[in-house]
């Protein structure tokens, strides 16, 4: 009978699989717009008016693979994996570490610099601290303020912006 046959497809076991992880993947895309798009922010149109637009060729050869860690295995920097915990501080994690990988690159400084140092004292100039920031203001405040070294204001320390000014 046509019942039979709806109750046997319906209770299949590929067919609640097939409903059981349509069902996770919805509740995890909801939970990502709920909780994870709040961190991303779109960074404000008059931080961008100042930034040159550099464009190449599109006949440009690039080389098939490049890997910065064996371009410049002098800097421990690049290629480092860092945790940034519960704080939604990518963008001041991205900021922190590329500056650190220029100085290596560029001056042959090696030395990690302090995300904390960036959360604790940007303030409401970089963003939202943990909750979320833009990258082009964490390079207007390096310019303007410098970073401390991580040594010297660890990720997390408790203590704030009144580090000892290492």
């Amino acid at each position: 009978s046509p019942f039979f046959l709806l109750c046997s497809l319906l209770f299949s076991p590929l067919f609640l699989s097939l409903l059981f992880s349509l069902f996770f993947f919805l509740l995890f895309s909801f939970l990502f717009l709920l909780f994870l798009f709040p961190f991303l922010k779109q960074t404000p149109r008059n931080e961008l008016s100042s930034i040159p637009v550099v464009t190449h060729p599109k006949s440009l050869n690039l080389p098939k693979e490049f890997d910065a860690r064996t371009a410049w295995p002098q800097c421990s920097t690049i290629g480092r994996i860092l945790d940034q915990g519960h704080c939604g501080s990518c963008w001041a994690f991205g900021a922190v570490e590329s500056l650190s990988d220029r100085f290596c690159i560029h001056f042959g400084v090696d030395v990690p610099l302090s995300v904390n140092d960036l959360l604790a004292c940007c303030g409401f100039l970089c963003g939202s601290g943990c909750d979320g920031g833009y990258p082009i203001s964490a390079w207007k405040y390096f310019a303007h303020h410098g970073v401390v070294t991580e040594e010297c204001d660890p990720y997390f320390d408790q203590i704030g912006c009144s580090h000892p000014g290492c």
